[in-house]
């Protein structure tokens, strides 16, 4: 054991400091890069944004804003839940924008790979922290995200899609 050394996921803070932000008019909730269904699931966030509809809770000035290569999929997936007003969906940016688009976030999305959770993180959530925007952490099990996010205060964690509606109503 005294040969092995843990690296973390990282960032690259130089990279943040060399992007402008974009203005938004509307509280976005934002997720970048490729979602990897069935083991990444954003339907608890879809489910959510239904269960605030359905209670009539004022969504005019939110979205959510994806941005990768997966809109087929949160295209689908947003529709079964009647909620497909509330996304927007951009094909895949160079890394910069991306970086920009998550500076400019009122919040930024992230979905832990289940299973297997408990195990690790992924380089996605040292991102998010660098752009320093309130993550909403979808962790369907406690793991190792958890601990991350607990420890830095970089935002919330929901175990399914009545946490999510909580926490954005909040």
């Amino acid at each position: 054991s005294d040969r092995v050394v843990l690296i973390p996921h990282g960032y690259d803070s130089g990279a943040f400091d060399t992007v402008e932000a974009p203005t938004e008019e509307t509280l976005t909730l934002v997720y970048t890069g490729q979602i990897t269904y069935p083991f990444q699931d954003p339907r608890p966030l879809f489910r959510a944004l239904a269960i605030m509809q359905d209670k009539e809770e004022d969504l005019s000035r939110f979205r959510f804003v994806y941005v990768g290569q997966s809109h087929d999929l949160v295209r689908r997936l947003a529709a079964e839940e009647g909620i497909e007003h509330l996304v927007d969906i951009n094909a895949q940016v160079p890394y910069e924008e991306a970086i920009a688009r998550q500076k400019g976030a009122g919040a930024l999305l992230y979905i832990q790979w289940e299973p297997g959770g408990e195990i690790g993180t992924y380089s996605k959530l040292a991102q998010y922290i660098g752009a320093r925007k309130p993550i909403l952490a979808l962790n369907p099990t406690t793991g190792a995200a958890d601990d991350v996010i607990e420890t830095t205060g970089a935002g919330r964690i929901a175990r399914g899609a009545e946490d999510v509606a909580a926490i954005l109503s909040d």
